[in-house]
């Protein structure tokens, strides 16, 4: 009991310095963590990293880490595989499928983006230590982790649910040393190039942390030619008393000054993003107008804590099936809403080390 009081083991993943998007410079360079496990997860962490990646003034570091159970006498391993070496060892089997769709991948973007593979071999219980480690010795801002349900090619019916998975995302929320986003893929989310048809991205805004974290992110993505963004901010209205004029007042005027840019270079960023405001009385407000919007965009990006005790939870928050999405981002990825769209639920560095 004395130990535990004096130890806390989640401490020793805390920085020094903040890690998070928000914190950013837009076009900076930008480190991620992709975490997978079985090979479905490698097309939709692909697919969003090709959506993010902008140009070889912002080159963007991905560290790929493919987490295997320890099974029987086994020992936990770490292996660090080189992209641009492939083929030998044995120990290379493990994530072979990984490692050749992210060396696809690299040839397909270019110099752009470097990508560095890793397979962990360990106890479920302690690959959120794997995880973290990784992200602070190689100074990661983002880490993404897939959500532990799998639907089928149709996206209609669930055919896998893993708690391990679940109890992972969880640990990794908790003690992360930067930015975590947990991926729910329902709709292949992919950007191509050569396609005259846009992806449509939409991030949700009620103000907080989590939120500026996401807006962050989207506006990265809007920096690519075949994406637009819409900003939907969702305002409480008179008749409810759960923000205060200030709050609400502050948190606008941080929103709007994210969405515009004083940058004259970035005129192709600004024409393509447009910006909503929607005044909503209670949680029912907000449902009815997430399912109006549900099959205009291909990808849904919100703050874990969008909404917390804010009028636009306000009445639903008991509907809440996973804790790790939020209220809002549960609503979206749940099998009432009307579409299959993919959603992205980002929650923002949580600790600095001496803040």
């Amino acid at each position: 009991m004395a130990i535990r009081f004096l130890y806390d083991p989640s401490k020793r993943f805390m920085c020094y310095q903040k890690r998070c998007l928000a914190s950013m410079k837009i076009a900076g360079a930008l480190k991620t963590l992709v975490c997978i496990h079985r090979p479905d997860h490698i097309s939709s962490m692909i697919n969003l990293l090709e959506a993010c990646h902008q140009s070889d003034k912002s080159p963007l570091t991905c560290y790929v880490l493919h987490l295997v159970e320890l099974q029987g006498q086994e020992v936990p391993t770490l292996i660090a595989h080189k992209v641009q070496k492939l083929g030998g060892g044995t120990k290379a089997k493990y994530s072979e499928n990984a490692i050749l769709s992210f060396e696809h991948f690299h040839r397909y973007v270019g110099g752009s983006i470097f990508i560095d593979t890793f397979t962990c071999i360990t106890n479920s219980n302690h690959m959120q230590d794997d995880i973290c480690w990784l992200a602070l010795d190689k100074s990661v801002t983002f880490i993404i982790l897939p959500f532990h349900r799998t639907w089928s090619l149709n996206r209609t019916s669930i055919v896998s649910d893993s708690e391990m998975i679940r109890f992972l995302n969880f640990n990794v929320l908790k003690q992360a040393p930067c930015s975590v986003g947990i991926l729910v893929e329902r709709h292949l989310v992919n950007k191509n190039q050569e396609s005259q048809q846009n992806l449509k991205v939409c991030v949700i805004f009620v103000g907080g942390e989590d939120d500026i974290e996401a807006l962050a992110f989207a506006k990265r993505m809007s920096r690519q030619e075949n994406v637009t963004l819409t900003v939907l901010c969702l305002l409480a209205t008179k008749k409810s008393k759960e923000v205060t004029g200030c709050d609400q007042m502050l948190d606008t005027v941080e929103l709007r000054e994210m969405v515009r840019s004083n940058d004259p270079k970035t005129l192709k960023e600004e024409s393509s993003t447009s910006y909503l405001e929607e005044g909503i009385l209670d949680g029912a407000d907000t449902s009815m107008l997430l399912r109006s919007m549900a099959f205009d965009y291909d990808l849904f990006i919100i703050g874990r804590t969008c909404g917390q005790n804010h009028a636009a939870t306000r009445g639903i928050e008991s509907w809440c099936e996973f804790e790790e999405l939020g209220v809002i981002g549960d609503f979206l990825a749940s099998p009432d809403f009307p579409s299959k769209t993919s959603v992205l639920v980002v929650q923002q560095q949580r600790t600095i080390a001496n803040n």
